[in-house]
């Protein structure tokens, strides 16, 4: 009798020891209109509700999810979406030896098809400002974007916090993004077609986008576009890319359809903002009329304090700034996001959408000082100048073993049997595994054979495969990724933050030049790189820490880490449009010599965990040559696992 005691209690510890934080969303599709102009997007709201429930004023960014270092977060997606499948990365957690969990479909899982739920459960192993959106097609540019704040362990306390005290209600998440009218299955339709598959058809690029949105809000005057008519040119005697724009299918447009939002700025006190581009493709300019942005944070890491009166945001990236309240009281001030210019060829429209932060009892508008129409300057390179790690802790960075070079470049066709344009590096467009995910295949057959499609060579000599770097595990890498192409991209490494090292642009490569508007086109591949960089097997200056980043136009970025996080990460560009046209790769960490990662992951989930493609029947006989136990056994042995699985990241 003394033992069952025993057990049961042990039993009742263990549950509270491993108890989730959970949350339960539904994915579908709907009508909403963000900036006046209704179109289908897409919402996430609480499944828990009976009736579907959401603000139907902002229909995204999807629910804020809310957690603390080392807990148990458990969120389970429901795709209601009709016609598409879908995957949830959450940007920026590293899924630490779980990368079961990453959410990339047919890299770490199978996609959710139409109806089915996907339970993703993972310990939090890290503290500040993340994001999560759909890794699936082009879905995120319709909506499908949700903001992610951790805050520290129970008992510890948040560094910025500490240092700028603010109020609960003075903690705002602020997503920015681009928005167009069309979804994303028109838009990559119209990128990625032949030229002629209708009479006159040429393929369009993704741009300009129609406006901006603040939190799933912008404002559009809802005028229409003749393209036929419409023929502008830039100042390098380009034609500025005319995207048709028409009245809604499915209501009116109203162009003042939202209010403006407003933060709340409490006189002599401080206002965290964390910011999030969850843009599409484009960096967005961001600023306060009259209120400095003290940035202290990059990518969810502190960062030594850095004063702006205004910045750049790479797609994907987050920055946390710390904003001071002195300012007159009786005004309300303007928030901005912006393009900015000529991030690809061809001139950018001053597109902008603003906000308000204003101060208790607040009536009037100060009279902006720094408006959309001023003259701002960009420094591509600012991220790698002033974003220094906080007390220059890990200043330095450890030798590596290996140098990776990547040159990435842009294939342009006009021929009626290619598109467009794809994307290469070194020679491959990527294209993901098609016969089962490639975690799956690696774990249970120890090679990626069976998820990976037959490489082919295309019209314009790349090849088309999944193009994966294995790396051994433990070891510290260099990579050199290097832009051939005229416009600066963002990056984002998944599982991993990076140490830059090394950054540069064509000036610093070669004494020739060329002018504004790339006339003349230096070829990146021809630089000797190995005698322009540092040695990668000694120590290393650090410039900057992060996970998502810009590489300068005609430019090169140099960073390093170590490979201790087992699993197949994604590196990929984050302009969304540039994905699927092959702008990728994938680092194998820990998977060499016929291993698995069986010794370096957890195991996947046992229950509610899909299963596609050819790994299905080995699913079943992975867990079946384990042999049968008791269920006494069993119980007892699940439950020490799930004990000590807790116990180790907490």
């Amino acid at each position: 009798m003394l033992s069952k005691k025993i057990l049961f209690v042990v039993f009742f510890i263990i549950r509270i020891q491993c108890e989730a934080l959970n949350y339960s969303f539904v994915i579908r599709s709907v009508v909403g209109d963000p900036d006046g102009y209704s179109r289908p997007v897409i919402i996430v709201y609480d499944a828990k509700n009976a009736i579907p429930k959401w603000d139907r004023q902002r229909p995204f960014p999807a629910p804020l999810i809310r957690a603390r270092n080392g807990e148990i977060l458990e969120i389970q997606f429901t795709n209601m979406l009709r016609d598409q499948s879908t995957s949830i990365h959450f940007h920026g957690l590293h899924m630490l030896n779980n990368p079961w969990m990453d959410g990339v479909e047919m890299i770490t899982q199978c996609p959710i098809h139409i109806g089915e739920t996907f339970t993703y459960r993972f310990n939090l192993t890290q503290s500040g400002t993340f994001w999560y959106h759909s890794h699936s097609h082009q879905q995120y540019a319709d909506g499908l974007i949700g903001p992610i704040i951790i805050d520290p362990k129970l008992g510890e306390q948040d560094p910025i916090l500490e240092r700028y005290p603010y109020d609960n209600d003075s903690d705002y998440s602020i997503m920015l993004q681009e928005w167009y009218h069309e979804s994303w299955q028109d838009i990559m339709t119209g990128y990625q077609s032949f030229f002629n598959s209708s009479k006159n058809y040429k393929p369009r690029y993704p741009w300009p986008p129609t406006s901006l949105l603040i939190n799933g809000r912008g404002r559009f005057d809802c005028h229409t576009t003749d393209c036929n008519v419409v023929n502008t040119l830039g100042k390098c005697n380009e034609t500025i890319q005319c995207l048709p724009l028409r009245a809604s299918y499915f209501s009116e447009c109203q162009p003042m359809a939202h209010d403006l939002d407003e933060f709340h700025c409490h006189n002599g006190k401080y206002v965290r903002l964390r910011l999030i581009n969850a843009a599409s493709s484009a960096p967005l300019r961001f600023w306060i009329d009259q209120h400095p942005l003290l940035l202290v944070a990059r990518d969810s890491l502190p960062i030594e304090p850095y004063e702006k009166s205004y910045i750049a945001i790479p797609a994907g990236q987050r920055l946390d700034v710390i904003v001071r309240c002195n300012q007159n009281i009786n005004y309300k001030y303007n928030m901005y996001v912006s393009l900015l210019e000529n991030v690809v060829a061809g001139m950018s429209p001053n597109n902008w959408m603003n906000a308000l932060l204003i101060y208790p009892n607040s009536t009037v508008i100060s009279p902006p000082q720094l408006s959309p129409e001023s003259n701002f300057t960009d420094d591509v390179l600012f991220e790698y100048k002033h974003l220094k790690p906080l007390n220059g802790e890990n200043d330095t960075s450890l030798p590596a073993v290996k140098r990776l070079i990547y040159i990435f470049d842009i294939l342009h066709s006009s021929s009626e049997v290619d598109t467009l344009e794809e994307w290469q590096i070194n020679g491959r467009t990527f294209i993901s595994p098609s016969h089962a995910p490639l975690l799956q295949s690696i774990y249970f057959d120890k090679n990626a054979t069976v998820a990976l499609p037959t490489p082919t060579i295309g019209h314009l000599g790349n090849s088309y495969e999944t193009y994966i770097e294995y790396l051994e595990y433990g070891k510290v890498y260099e990579v050199l990724l290097v832009s051939n192409d005229a416009q600066p991209h963002s990056f984002h490494l998944h599982g991993y933050v990076v140490n830059f090292t090394t950054v540069g642009t064509l000036a610093t490569l070669t004494s020739d030049h060329y002018d504004e508007c790339n006339e003349y086109r230096f070829d990146m591949t021809t630089v000797k790189y190995d005698r322009m960089l540092p040695p990668y097997d000694q120590v290393g200056s650090i410039l900057s820490v992060g996970d998502s980043f810009t590489i300068p136009s005609k430019g090169y970025v140099v960073f390093r880490f170590k490979a201790n996080n087992p699993g197949p990460w994604l590196f990929h560009c984050h302009m969304e449009w540039h994905i699927s046209p092959g702008l990728a790769l994938v680092f194998s960490i820990g998977h060499q010599n016929g291993q698995s990662y069986h010794n370096l992951i957890s195991n996947p989930p046992v229950k509610e965990f899909f299963l596609c493609g050819d790994t299905k029947q080995r699913w079943s006989n992975f867990y079946s040559s384990k042999g049968a136990l008791s269920s006494s056994m069993s119980a007892i042995l699940l439950g020490a696992l799930i004990s000590v699985d807790c116990f180790f990241y907490m």
